[in-house]
């Protein structure tokens, strides 16, 4: 099949986008990006979760089980967890069955062969090497497919590319670029000269990776006796109705990262906020109990603070990183 599109996966600790660029530049020189989850402009993101049903069974859209996210690893350390494995074998999956669900521009004639090439980006204290081999484990899990991934890109590289494409006037080419990679599990700091990378890995910093401030945040918010109670009762109730394999952490720590995304995103607010009901989100049992309605906020979950307080120390140490 004649190749019409390059499509660009970033899967991301917390979110995960993909990208087409046209050969035919039909959505101009630098592409657009893909839905992933239906058919607005919104939908252009997936949360770069799955979920375990505690059997085996691992799958982005049935939202049973323990909620499992965290899973983007060099693949070294990858293999060593045989959940993260798994998680990632199958939310691979599931992104490239949406990505051709909602995409109809990308075509497949069933026989693996597709009018796009496939690639993917890896984060950017991650050597060739490591990109490599992360690109190789995609591949085994897409098999079924029979699609490949034909190359991977460093995400600061990529972002370095994408700097020098909209540099016409060529005027910075030979400047030296500080790019600044601030992720869940640590800051990457990478340094072009000339179009080349300065090889210094020690500059990433993995202990002031973003989701610290959640777990900070769940730190802070664990001391409340609300919160004692709240969990308590939670796990009550799961386990009355054979959920123990829910993880009520993991759960806070999730929505606390979005909560937190969302508030940068918006434009930073100090005031922070999240509510969580994790029974209304896994117990079908519970939408059965005549007195739910009347019980549901007894198991809520509502933190909020002021971020400039709870994370002082944190921004201190990261003021002295940068």
């Amino acid at each position: 099949m004649m190749k019409e599109y390059i499509v660009s996966i970033k899967i991301g600790n917390y979110k995960t986008s993909a990208w087409v660029v046209g050969f035919d530049k039909r959505f101009g020189a630098y592409g657009d990006v893909l839905k992933l989850k239906g058919c607005y402009r919104s939908d252009q993101q997936l949360n770069t979760v799955v979920y375990d049903d505690g059997v085996g069974n691992f799958s982005y859209e049935t939202y049973i089980g323990e909620l499992v996210f965290g899973f983007i690893r060099k693949i070294d350390v990858l293999r060593c967890d045989g959940k993260a494995c798994k998680a990632l074998t199958a939310f691979i999956k599931s992104l490239y069955v949406l990505m051709l669900k909602y995409n109809d521009i990308l075509k497949v004639d069933g026989k693996g062969s597709t009018n796009f090439y496939l690639c993917v980006t890896y984060p950017s204290n991650w050597t060739k090497k490591e990109g490599q081999d992360y690109a190789n484990f995609l591949n085994d899990a897409l098999k079924p497919f029979g699609v490949e991934i034909m190359w991977a890109i460093n995400e600061s590289i990529a972002a370095y590319a994408n700097y020098y494409l909209q540099d016409v006037s060529q005027k910075n080419v030979d400047k030296c670029v500080l790019l600044i990679d601030y992720g869940p599990t640590a800051i990457n700091y990478t340094v072009m000269h000339y179009g080349i990378v300065v090889p210094e890995l020690s500059w990433s910093d993995y202990s002031l990776g973003a989701s610290n401030i959640e777990k900070i945040i769940l730190a802070d918010y664990s001391k409340q006796e609300r919160f004692q109670e709240v969990y308590q009762k939670t796990m009550d109730k799961l386990r009355s109705d054979a959920l123990e394999s829910v993880n009520i952490l993991l759960e806070l720590l999730f929505e606390i990262r979005k909560a937190k995304e969302n508030c940068v995103i918006e434009g930073y607010y100090p005031d922070f906020t999240f509510q969580l009901n994790v029974i209304q989100r896994h117990d079908i049992l519970a939408r059965y109990d005549p007195n739910w309605i009347r019980d549901k906020m007894t198991y809520l979950f509502d933190y909020e603070c002021n971020m400039d307080e709870v994370l002082n120390d944190y921004k201190v140490e990261l003021l002295q990183s940068f």
